[in-house]
């Protein structure tokens, strides 16, 4: 890779809503300017947000559009229920990118239907329980795709006090595992996993500790 695109990352942060990908975004800081349509439907409509989802779409295609003319580095926060952030992956490598997938989700949509609900009751957006739950299996179907697309990959459970990070992923070897097959979520994420780097010749490189709960870094 030449100078010119050494330093240029797409770092999709995906996840069902509610799963706290915004919590993962502080603390992992990840370089490059926070595409959000959350954040932009607040700023349009701070008293009802969601009134303003539309038009907040729109500017957030606007500003992937433009961060990629302009060959700038960035951070996508989607919920990976659309083929929209495949698109844009595929667009960064082919524009010589280093794509960056951050997953975050919650053992079940029963969880992630109670934080968003945790989350208005402290004045957030609201959205339908029907949409979380759609969204939430959408995520998981489109994680192996995305996962094919990304240079790498940290996979996260955030339903405990602490996310958890389960998985590192670099290109077709795992570097990180604390996986329990025993436990529903693991296993799902497992088999996403397998789907997208495929079990004939698949290296992998599992560790026997378990990995630690992300902790903020001092600034």
């Amino acid at each position: 890779m030449g100078d010119e695109t050494a330093h240029l990352r797409c770092t999709i942060l995906a996840g069902p809503n509610g799963s706290g990908k915004s919590t993962i975004h502080e603390l992992l800081r990840p370089d490059g300017q926070f595409i959000n349509a959350d954040v932009v439907a607040r700023r349009l409509n701070p008293s009802h947000p969601e009134a303003a989802s539309m038009e907040a779409g729109r500017l957030v295609l606007a500003a992937l559009k433009n961060a990629i003319d302009r060959r700038d580095s960035f951070v996508y926060e989607t919920t990976l229920s659309s083929r929209q952030s495949l698109g844009v992956m595929d667009r960064c490598r082919k524009a010589g990118y280093r794509t960056a997938l951050i997953f975050v989700t919650l053992d079940s949509p029963d969880l992630n239907v109670l934080r968003v609900a945790e989350r208005v009751s402290r004045g957030g957006h609201a959205i339908p329980e029907d949409v979380i739950r759609r969204r939430y299996d959408a995520a998981f179907r489109r994680l192996p795709d995305a996962l094919r697309l990304a240079d790498d990959a940290l996979l996260f459970d955030n339903s405990g006090l602490e996310p958890r990070m389960l998985l590192s992923v670099e290109k077709d070897l795992i570097t990180e595992s604390s996986l329990d097959g025993a436990v529903p979520l693991h296993a799902r994420l497992a088999e996403a996993v397998y789907q997208a780097l495929g079990l004939t010749g698949l290296r992998q490189q599992t560790t026997t500790r378990q990995v630690p709960p992300v902790s903020r870094q001092p600034v």
